[in-house]
């Protein structure tokens, strides 16, 4: 590695993010409420699916069990994307050009 180089550790950079942009927290009335990592720690292939214009997939996938008790609960995708943008994070809707 150069001398130069910047060298990042990266459970810190991840500690960094959760720190700047806390996870978003659902309350759905039933059950434990549903958290939400910021978009910095989304898997990818959330990522995928929402530049692939596949936004209830993707929310599908990211939310991995809890998405029938939101569903459940009245939520739906456009929804969670408008949650997300409300919330002072990344506005998902742009990326799939609505």
């Amino acid at each position: 590695m150069p001398e130069d180089a910047k060298s990042y550790d990266l459970s810190a950079a991840i500690a960094e993010v959760i720190e700047k942009h806390p996870p978003i927290v659902i309350n759905i009335g039933e059950g434990d409420p549903i958290k939400v990592n910021p978009v910095q720690l989304w898997p990818d292939e959330v990522l995928e699916l929402v530049t692939a214009e596949k936004p209830i997939e993707a929310m599908r996938m990211m939310l991995g069990d809890d998405y029938s008790r939101f569903k459940k609960a009245g939520g739906t995708a456009v929804l969670l994307l408008q949650i997300f943008k409300d919330s002072g994070g990344a506005d998902l809707g742009k990326l799939v050009g609505s």
